[in-house]
């Protein structure tokens, strides 16, 4: 594992994706080399 990549996995999550639909908010975070889908309003 280089640096950089080390450097890069300190990140706790991010954000990949989102959008809205009839008030409902879906969510796709990336957290440690996995994605997981959050719902909410």
């Amino acid at each position: 594992m280089s640096l950089l990549e080390f450097l890069q996995r300190r990140k706790t999550e991010r954000l990949l994706w989102e959008t809205e639909d009839s008030g409902l908010k879906v969510q796709v975070w990336e957290k440690h080399d996995r994605r997981e889908m959050r719902f909410g309003n």
